[in-house]
């Protein structure tokens, strides 16, 4: 799966350990749209990363790696690597990046086919493409019988050597987006049928991506040779992934939106999922509004599952 156009159906997840390998493919590099209230890229972004405000990322990896964009309607989005420095982290570069058509997908909602790439915080897999750059975490070299299988059974999204391809033939893209490529354990531990696929890490093709993140295959190259267990890869539309407070999962951050079934402001859904007490995944779907309903019940307040500013007063996130 090379371009959007030619693999909407055909995201499939990757494990590491399977060499799970193959993404909806790249894109040419684009300038990023107009900077969003939270860092998208650069010494800002490396900043939340010291300051414990990226949301999901926990510990301090030596390398974390932010992909970034300024909503979650664009194709197009800000990576920056940032690298351990003392007690912080500094800028070891910034690139334009391509992901998927329809952008990003907040937390848990990513779906096979649907053209978005996921979010949330990832590790990375074994590196892939037509030869080894010097890949730290493993490597696999594509062939001519290099098969990504897409269909269910017992080789659902694996990487499997066959002259019976159920999937995607990598070789046809090992000119481009998968010169060279490395795994984003995306859906790879128990992978969940439906909920998406091959998300990697690849080299630039020829526009938006079905689901992955590409760069140009100079920096994947690079990004193969300095990556190492524990480094981390964020995902998502800034405003989602990036907290302004000093702790990412305090759930004090005020609330500055009213909130309603559909809500595109998912950080700040997150933080009302954790005051009502419901699984926190920035979703605001019928769990949440539930849990609203019954709030406003409780304070007399008019029922209609909406987070306004009299009911998120009343919970203090006002």
């Amino acid at each position: 799966m090379q371009t959007f156009s030619r693999i909407a159906s055909t995201s499939i997840a990757v494990a590491a350990t399977a060499f799970a390998a193959a993404a909806p493919a790249g894109a040419a590099t684009a300038a990023p749209s107009a900077p969003a209230a939270a860092p998208t890229s650069g010494s800002a972004a490396c900043q939340a990363v010291a300051d414990g405000r990226v949301h999901g990322l926990e510990g301090t990896p030596q390398r974390v790696t932010l992909a970034l964009a300024d909503d979650d309607g664009s194709s197009h989005a800000t990576l920056t690597e940032c690298v351990r420095s003392g007690d912080g982290y500094a800028v070891d570069f910034t690139v334009d990046a391509r992901i998927g058509s329809e952008g990003f997908a907040p937390e848990g909602a990513k779906r096979e086919g649907d053209g978005r790439s996921p979010s949330g915080v990832y590790s990375f897999g074994t590196g892939f493409g037509a030869g080894d750059p010097g890949s730290s975490t493993g490597y696999r070299e594509i062939t001519d019988r290099s098969c990504w299988v897409d269909e269910p059974g017992s080789t659902y999204n694996t990487w499997q050597e066959t002259d019976d391809c159920r999937g995607e033939q990598l070789a046809d893209y090992v000119d481009q987006d998968y010169a060279q490529g490395i795994v984003i354990n995306y859906n790879t531990a128990d992978p969940v049928a439906g909920m998406g696929s091959a998300i990697f890490l690849h080299a630039s093709g020829d526009g938006a991506t079905a689901g992955c993140v590409s760069i140009p295959e100079a920096r994947v190259s690079e990004k193969m040779r300095s990556t190492h267990a524990g480094d981390r890869i964020v995902m998502g539309v800034a405003e989602d992934m990036i907290g302004e407070g000093s702790g990412s999962d305090s759930g004090s951050d005020a609330i500055t939106h009213t909130l309603s079934p559909g809500s595109p402001h998912h950080a700040e859904v997150r933080t009302l999922q954790r005051e009502l007490g419901v699984d926190v995944d920035g979703i605001y779907g019928t769990v949440t509004e539930g849990a609203v309903r019954d709030v406003q019940r409780s304070e007399g307040l008019v029922v209609d599952g909406i987070a306004g500013p009299k009911t998120l007063g009343a919970l203090g996130l006002a």
